[in-house]
């Protein structure tokens, strides 16, 4: 991992964009994108979210940007370079961590040869490395004799950068090797919040729990969450796959349709009909608890109360964004609010609420979203075989 490839992604995260990066460091805006690139790789996650020309921090890379922007220091420091100060030795001259590493093995031994043995390398190839840091870097670390090597002023301050920088990455890449074991050990699949333990999304994860430990070796794992979060972990390469019942989906993404549902409007007053003029005045009377609108639930429902009645309905009732079924039943339960539901909701025994269907068209549709990659793919095939 070069310096270089460090320090331009730290820029890009600090600018919210690479070719504010490109812009400050010099560097052509190419080399500042696979310089990104290659460090999500090296660190196996997505530091950003690129979406619509614009790039925007992943929440691990809110979580990472304090270590990576000090990392990016201390590697600006083996230059001796300020924030500031220009990149143009940084470009011209290339030096790797894995380099730097070796020369303070051997600023440590105090020997070439015993260094060279400990790092299991050739003492003529370990020799060349201290060389070529030395006339990158311009400045000369260690002094040469015949009983091994002594570091000068200049390798000793170099020592306590190296040093420090050495546990700052050893710490993010056994992290990154952990997060790579749990992708290579299993496969995750994210799903929209089940509405109970009997609705058909619960039955259905069940079903692939089931199946999926009955026909294959490495073990899944099945997280709920909110529409919005299924996509940020699925950029993020926490999820493998999601099912998501969103009825847009961005081109960057694979969607293959899984299961369709009727839905319902429930409330405790509701007309006997959906016809509009009735409808409307219920809406009025009561408040309408919907999902964010990221949620495909969300989405059929403002479909329908546009068809019905007509894009004037937003002024003219009162709403709640509540992300969580459950809750949003409750309210219906015993607020007294109306909501749009899955039509195989199964209400308590007792309960007073009334129960609409809404017509075939409106659907809600379940579908299985991934990444346009092998392994997300092969993914699908297997969640597809058990469905």
């Amino acid at each position: 991992m070069r310096l270089l490839t460090i320090i331009l992604g730290d820029l890009v995260l600090r600018e919210n964009g690479v070719r504010a990066a490109a812009r400050i460091s010099g560097a052509p805006v190419s080399t500042v994108a696979s310089a990104l690139a290659r460090l999500e790789a090296e660190l196996s996650l997505q530091l950003v979210r690129r979406g619509g020309g614009d790039l925007a921090l992943s929440v691990q890379g809110e979580q990472l940007r304090g270590s990576l922007e000090r990392i990016s220091t201390l590697c600006r420091r083996v230059y001796r370079l300020s924030p500031d100060d220009s990149l143009a030795a940084v470009l011209t001259t290339p030096v790797t961590l894995e380099a730097l590493f070796r020369l303070a093995g051997v600023l440590r031994a105090g020997s070439i040869r015993k260094a060279a043995l400990e790092m299991q390398l050739g003492q003529p190839q370990l020799t060349r490395t201290i060389t070529q840091i030395e006339q990158r870097l311009g400045r000369v670390l260690m002094e040469r004799g015949s009983h091994g090597v002594t570091p000068t002023a200049e390798g000793l301050a170099l020592i306590e950068v190296i040093d420090e920088l050495q546990d700052r990455w050893s710490y993010l890449s056994r992290t990154s090797d952990n997060r790579f074991e749990r992708g290579v050990r299993g496969r995750s699949l994210g799903s929209v919040i089940p509405s109970g333990s009997q609705s058909e999304i619960a039955e259905v994860l069940a079903r692939i729990s089931i199946r999926w430990l009955q026909r294959f070796p490495v073990p899944l794992f099945i997280a709920s969450a909110t529409a919005e979060e299924l996509m940020t972990g699925l950029d993020e390469g926490r999820y493998d796959a999601v099912l998501l019942d969103s009825g847009t989906v961005e081109n960057r993404y694979r969607c293959v349709p899984m299961l369709a549902g009727r839905l319902a409007l429930y409330g405790q007053d509701l007309p006997d009909t959906l016809a509009c003029p009735e409808l409307m005045e219920a809406l009025s009377r009561a408040p309408l608890a919907l999902q964010s609108l990221r949620s495909g639930l969300r989405q059929k429902t403002t479909q329908f109360l546009d068809d019905f009645c007509g894009p004037d309905w937003r002024w003219k009732i009162r709403l709640m964004e509540i992300d969580s079924v459950p809750v949003t039943l409750n309210a219906v339960l015993y607020q007294g609010a109306i909501s749009v539901l899955p039509a195989s909701l199964r209400l308590p025994a007792g309960a007073c609420v009334k129960r609409l269907l809404l017509p075939p068209d409106y659907l809600q549709t379940l579908s299985l979203i991934s990444r346009h990659d092998a392994r997300s793919q092969r993914f699908v095939e297997q969640i597809q075989e058990l469905f």
